[in-house]
């Protein structure tokens, strides 16, 4: 038998291979568990989500310091957001606070704003679909305002079409 020691992973090798599968999953479940704890208190306690919630939630998302979801939340305050409106935004895309703010959502912003949008018209608009902060700006958010611009000859009939479906 020898043991091989890794960041997250422990490997006991044994002659049998039964044995061996079941100990590497043990090992692996159990710094998963410790991941998905740590994950669960932070939506617990600085999302507001409620219990049953932060665990599921964990299963698909991976806090290891808070650092980064903290610098979201700070992102979506200096936004205009509502700690209600962060908490219901993240509790329905909880990945948005696995991405750097910066580089990926100040450019969908400015965007928006540069097009015509207030801060609370965004508001409003990512309330309603969260989901839309994980599409590409240059593939999807500026082509469909552009199309839709198109379509309807002016930017002010887009921005009011744009409130009425809350969809971009």
């Amino acid at each position: 038998m020898f043991n091989l020691v890794g960041r997250n992973l422990t490997i006991s090798v044994f002659k049998s291979s039964s044995v061996h599968r079941l100990f590497l999953r043990t090992s692996y479940s159990s710094q998963a568990a410790s991941d998905n704890s740590i994950t669960a208190s932070y939506l617990l306690h600085s999302c507001g989500f409620p219990p049953d919630k932060a665990i599921s939630a964990s299963k698909s998302l991976n806090i290891d310091t808070p650092d980064r979801a903290d610098s979201v939340i700070s992102f979506f305050k200096n936004q205009g957001f509502t700690q209600t409106q962060i908490s219901h935004l993240v509790r329905k895309f909880p990945m948005a606070l696995d991405f750097n703010p910066q580089t990926h959502f100040l450019p969908k912003f400015e965007f928006l704003r540069s097009a015509g949008l207030s801060d609370s018209d965004i508001v409003k608009l990512l309330i309603a679909r969260p989901k839309s902060l994980r599409t590409s700006l240059k593939n999807h958010i500026q082509p469909t305002f552009n199309l839709l611009t198109d379509l309807l000859q002016s930017s002010d009939k887009t921005l009011t079409a744009i409130g009425i479906c809350n969809q971009l």
